[in-house]
């Protein structure tokens, strides 16, 4: 019954009602199995709409592959896909396109019935990933880090900074100062460089104690965590 009354909005989709069911729950499963990599992989940084989007974005993928099918639109649904793809690199870290793009890699495997490709596509690229994460792959001795931090416009602390700074990385470097809120405070942005025996904390308490305990933000160049 419920063929027939969709027949004839599905006459060109890539397959039966059933069919896309399926297509839909196995992507969904493997959205959340791309999800809860993310979030493993993530667990001190990791966005909540972004676990969420990864959830669903196999299975909408998916889905549009089947119906729009062997249809011309089948072209400006690839474009809509690579459109979502360039919104969300904008904010976003390399990693993040990649988990983005290993959804839409398997939405379409899964768009076009090839239910075991995309299933072994997922195996690897989970197992590959978190044996990467595992072994901290890449991961060099030193990391390199963008630090903000606001001070009153009436005390002027560069060099205090600089001291302190000197004492709790391995270099840094001042790209630019600033006004912000009509004048009212200064900001100043440093990269940084920290070795994996130099505590964040450490360097973040020294430095409030010389910006009024004003707003400071350490992270990496794509995200700033505020502390």
């Amino acid at each position: 019954m419920l063929d027939a009354m969709l027949s004839t909005t599905t006459s060109t989709a890539n397959g039966s009602i059933d069919t896309m069911l399926l297509s839909i729950g196995i992507a969904l499963i493997t959205g959340l199995v791309i999800s809860v990599l993310y979030m493993k992989t993530n667990s001190h940084s990791y966005s909540q709409s972004l676990a969420i989007t990864l959830v669903f974005m196999p299975a909408v993928i998916s889905t549009i592959i089947l119906l729009v099918g062997e249809n011309i639109a089948a072209a400006f649904s690839l474009a809509g896909i690579f459109t979502i793809i360039r919104f969300r690199s904008a904010p976003g870290s390399a990693k993040d396109i990649l988990l983005i793009l290993f959804g839409v890699g398997a939405g379409l495997a899964y768009g076009v019935q090839l239910y075991l490709y995309g299933v072994l596509f997922t195996a690897a690229m989970v197992v590959a990933q978190y044996l990467l994460f595992v072994f901290k792959f890449g991961e060099g001795r030193r990391e390199k880090l963008q630090l903000k931090i606001t001070a009153p416009d009436s005390a002027n602390n560069e060099e205090m900074f600089a001291k302190v700074l000197s004492e709790h990385t391995s270099s840094f470097r001042l790209e630019r100062i600033g006004t912000r809120d009509l004048g009212s405070v200064y900001e100043l942005v440093y990269f940084i460089e920290l070795t994996r025996d130099q505590e964040r904390k450490a360097l973040i308490d020294e430095l409030r104690r010389h910006n009024s305990n004003m707003n400071i933000s350490l992270g990496n160049r794509e995200t700033i965590n505020a502390f």
